[in-house]
C-alpha cells in the first residue's frame, strides 16, 4: 500500500514552543478546519476528528463542511431503502477565535435548516447542545 504525499508551502505547525499551557482546538467530521491564519492544516485523519495546539490570541480559523448523510425512502414498490447523500459547503466559512491560555475549543457544524453557520465554544459536540442565539 502506498499513500501519496502533496506539499504545500504554507502550512500549519502549530506554536514552536508547545506548552501544556497553550489552547487546543478539535474539529470532528463533518466539519474540518482548512486554514488557521491562512495556513492549510492537513486533513487526513482516520476518525474524523482533529485536534490542533494554537497559540493564544486572536486566530483566524477557514471551516468546510463536508460529509455524508443516510436518509431512509420507500421507492414505488413499497420497498424501504437507504440513500446517501454527500453534503459540501459551496465555501468556506472563516471564523475568528480569541484562544485563551489552558482552553479546550471545540468547533461545530450549526447547521440550521439549509443554512451552515459553524461556531465555537468549550462544548464537546458529543454532549447535548442548545444552539447559540444569533
Amino acid at each position: 500500500m502506498s499513500f501519496l504525499t502533496v506539499g504545500c508551502a504554507a502550512r500549519y505547525h502549530g506554536p514552536v514552543r508547545a506548552a501544556l499551557s497553550n489552547p487546543s482546538i478539535e474539529a470532528m467530521a463533518p466539519v474540518w478546519i482548512a486554514k488557521i491564519d491562512g495556513q492549510a492544516v492537513p486533513r487526513l485523519s482516520l476518525s474524523g476528528e482533529k485536534r490542533l495546539v494554537i497559540s493564544p490570541g486572536q486566530h483566524l480559523l477557514e471551516l468546510q463542511y463536508s460529509g455524508h448523510e443516510d436518509r431512509d425512502y420507500e421507492n414505488t414498490y413499497g420497498q424501504h431503502r437507504t440513500l446517501t447523500i454527500s453534503q459540501r459547503s459551496r465555501k468556506n466559512i472563516l471564523l475568528p477565535i480569541n484562544a485563551v491560555p489552558q482552553k479546550y475549543y471545540y468547533v461545530h457544524a450549526g447547521v440550521v435548516g439549509n443554512t451552515w453557520r459553524p461556531y465555537i465554544n468549550e462544548i464537546s459536540p458529543k454532549s447535548f447542545l442548545e444552539l447559540p442565539t444569533p
